[in-house]
């Protein structure tokens, strides 16, 4: 089975957004493709999401759940609370369509988010507690922080709490389906197989809907197994955790704090000291911007705005009418509880600055003005790219500005090498470069005299001054033809012209052959065999009678040879 997250190498177009985007750098450019490194990695999803070319992909898991339910006696779904932010539709419209779907019972994971509110109210300690609701924060935690681990929620998800609460009722042999806005929901589900044996993400279960023709807005109404009031309702926002264990507590003296985003919750980790020690500390942390419902599975056409009020206004509305019924029993401690692992820290080296800076040096960054910190190749800084190169995770074709600063190089080289006079101008007739040997046949500087900062000097000055006549590349510009050639002659010279587009609406180029020396050669040649035929015209004839050819024919045959010489070395404009 395919990871949550995984490239399609063929489809990657080397922009390194996702290296830029990922908040930990779980990317490894190998062969000029972007891949996903598995052991850094969240599962967060932002690389899904900013990929422009959808490169990398989310695993489909809509067939498994299909066949799951196409197998087992018994099947069931738990629907993330932040569907009503994402489906237009209410919630019996939306049991039922689940239903619909074949599943013998559909509730929402609000009541595994109720259990777990209320477990934490039972074990708040007078330390530091961080949350535990996000799969991608906990992966964060205990590969990047494990010095934190211990320091993780000792419960399970609302999502795996829920799925127990379902196994429970329904036997070890019920299948239990999880649909949310969250593709780290899916890694989690792989690692908790006994619990959760398909996980889909919102966009799946649209497809499923219109696969099996059902429509949310005119189905009749049903009821959900179980659907929490406000407080499990407000977990998809941030804050919404916080809410939900105060609602029912009496006095909770601690700090509570809600943060969203992996990069501010990072800095927040890293900051963590003493601060945070001997007092009672209580952070919910979400992954996503604003939480799950900015889900990398969710509709990213509505603002943040009208999603979170429309999940405030829903737990406002279900806090009034009462939590819906439900047939499942709450999980005792023991299953619910959660041992989170110390030693799955990435190991991440640190180099000394003499090794980045030989390794600088060795990607083509010998002064400090070459190193730009760009952020091209998708790191912050220079000297993060050259560590990620130090560890294999990087290549140097990533530096655009190096690549580029090489190409200036490789060009400048083979203009100033070519036997040939090069120009190239911009769209508004202007020089952009050119070489000696332009020079030497166009401007009125001796040829001794012309120097590299005279060539220099040309860039901007219009190339009217130097060329007799700009038509073909005017006609070349217009997009009359991508490719012209002609002949031209000027100070005693002929140059055969080569005009040709370098990119559409903004460079072009020309190359001017010296054929002064060929063309008199072919002239000469012709007009010695023109003497040869007038000279000796007679004794053509005479043999071409004797041979049963008239001499007209031959004279013919003769000239015509004269005539493919004659254009053979000519050029011709166009061509």
């Amino acid at each position: 089975m395919k990871p949550a997250i995984y490239t399609e190498q063929a489809a990657c177009q080397d922009c390194y957004k996702c290296v830029r985007e990922c908040p930990v750098k779980a990317i490894e450019v190998k062969d000029g493709h972007a891949v996903v490194v598995q052991d850094l990695c969240l599962y967060c999803g932002h690389c899904v999401t900013v990929c422009p070319v959808g490169a990398k992909r989310m695993r489909e898991d809509l067939p498994r759940a299909k066949l799951l339910l196409a197998r087992r006696e018994s099947c069931h779904i738990s629907i993330a609370p932040s569907w009503v932010s994402e489906f237009p539709c209410s919630p019996g419209q939306m049991a039922a369509a689940l239903l619909a779907l074949g599943f013998r019972s559909a509730g929402e994971t609000s009541i595994g988010a109720e259990v777990v509110s209320s477990a934490i109210r039972r074990s708040f300690s007078d330390s530091l507690s961080l949350s535990t609701a996000c799969p991608a924060v906990t992966e964060l935690v205990e590969k990047y922080y494990p010095r934190l681990a211990s320091h993780l929620s000792p419960w399970k998800s609302p999502m795996l709490a829920h799925a127990l609460m379902l196994k429970q009722r329904y036997g070890d042999k019920a299948g239990v389906v999880f649909a949310g806005p969250c593709i780290a929901k899916k890694q989690e589900g792989d690692k908790h197989e006994d619990c959760v044996d398909v996980v889909l993400t919102f966009d799946e279960l649209r497809r499923w809907f219109d696969d099996a023709g059902i429509d949310l807005r005119s189905i009749e109404p049903a009821s959900f197994d179980g659907m929490a009031s406000r407080g499990g309702a407000l977990y998809p926002v941030d804050g919404g955790m916080i809410a939900s264990i105060k609602e029912r507590a009496q006095i909770i003296d601690a700090t509570m704090i809600s943060l969203s985003g992996t990069e501010s919750i990072m800095r927040s980790l890293d900051d963590l000291g003493e601060q945070a020690s001997g007092r009672p500390l209580f952070l919910e942390f979400l992954a996503c911007k604003g939480g799950c419902i900015n889900g990398p599975a969710t509709d990213k056409k509505r603002s943040l705005v009208s999603k979170r009020l429309r999940v405030i206004e829903t737990a406002a509305r279900r806090s009034k009418e009462g939590e819906a019924a439900s047939s499942l029993a709450p999980v005792g401690d023991e299953k619910l509880s959660k041992r989170w692992q110390a030693d799955r820290g990435v190991v991440r080296r640190h180099f000394s600055s003499e090794e980045i800076e030989s390794a600088l040096i060795r990607l083509g960054k010998e002064r400090k003005e070459d190193r730009l910190n760009c952020g091209g190749c998708g790191y912050h800084t220079c000297a993060d790219f050259a560590a990620a190169w130090i560890e294999g995770k990087a290549e140097k074709a990533m530096c655009v500005a190096s690549m580029r600063r090489i190409a200036q190089k490789k060009m400048n080289a083979i203009i100033k090498a070519i036997p040939l006079g090069v120009v190239i101008v911009d769209d508004e007739m202007n020089v952009v470069e050119c070489n000696r040997k332009f020079l030497e046949f166009f401007s009125d500087f001796p040829p001794e005299e012309i120097d590299e900062v005279i060539i220099d000097n040309m860039v901007g000055r219009p190339a009217a001054r130097f060329l007799p006549e700009t038509e073909g590349i005017r006609r070349i510009q217009g997009g009359e033809r991508e490719l012209v050639e002609k002949r031209l002659e000027y100070r005693g010279r002929i140059m055969k012209v080569l005009i040709f587009i370098i990119e559409r609406d903004r460079f072009t180029g020309v190359l001017f052959e010296d054929v002064t020396s060929l063309t008199k050669r072919r002239d000469t040649v012709i007009k010695n065999a023109e003497a040869v035929i007038a000279k000796n015209l007679a004794t053509v004839q005479q043999i071409a009678g004797l041979l049963g050819e008239s001499a007209a024919e031959t004279e013919i045959i003769l000239s015509s040879l004269i005539d493919v010489f004659k254009s053979s070395g000519g050029g011709g404009e166009g061509r």
